[in-house]
């Protein structure tokens, strides 16, 4: 779905529009990132249920861990990662108005903000994501997500693994991975491996052929 969504977007709207597009995770009118993405069910719970309902500890990391999956994706397609304040340090809620709570000032979750960071100096140092074309690859199995963008002699791929199984990732020439999430190792044999719940953002050569594979 989320490959077809981006399909669909890049061929029905014109660069112009697609690169000031606002790309958001969160906003004041919807449940934060975090608790969207695997917390409990809100359906059937009272508002004073839900103004005191948090995560387990277990529950959170993953929680964590997709969001800066998300967040990847979200900060490398063409347009402008918008963030609602609050998302970086990790904050929970549910819809309004338990998505509005003060900022945790001091108490921020430092490992995403970290990655927030980190990917906001991408974006900063490299100058795909400034106007680049989007590539998108078409792979199997199918909770693998794979686009490009495309600048000059540069092109900068996302590779996101949700499917159970790890891969790898291939480039006929020397590639370098820029950011990393949840284990993504380099291979002997020159590939990238991303196991269940990783994702990488990984540059090479314009025009190198790529592939992913089953990891063995």
């Amino acid at each position: 779905p989320l490959y077809r969504a981006l399909e669909n977007e890049w061929e029905h709207y014109p660069p112009d529009v697609i690169h000031a597009t606002m790309n958001i995770l969160s906003t004041h009118d919807t449940e934060r990132i975090i608790t969207a993405l695997a917390g409990a069910s809100p359906e059937g719970k009272t508002n004073a249920e839900l103004a005191t309902l948090r995560m387990i500890k277990k529950e959170y990391a993953r929680c964590v861990a997709l969001a800066k999956l998300a967040y990847m994706i979200n900060a490398t397609i063409p347009g402008i990662p918008s963030i609602y304040y609050g998302d970086e340090a990790g904050m929970e809620g549910y819809n309004d108005p338990f998505n509005r709570r003060p900022f945790p000032w001091g108490r921020e979750n430092k490992e995403l903000l970290s990655f927030y960071r980190e990917m906001g100096a991408l974006r900063t140092r490299e100058t795909v994501y400034k106007d680049g074309e989007l590539y998108l690859c078409r792979y199997s199995p199918c909770g693998l997500l794979v686009f490009g963008r495309a600048s000059g002699s540069d092109v900068i791929y996302t590779v996101v693994n949700m499917d159970m199984e790890p891969v790898s990732f291939y480039s006929s020439n020397e590639v370098a991975v820029l950011i990393k999430t949840g284990g993504v190792t380099k291979r002997s044999d020159g590939g990238i491996e991303l196991p269940h719940c990783a994702g990488a953002v990984i540059k090479t050569r314009y025009g190198s052929p790529v592939w992913c594979t089953p990891a063995i």
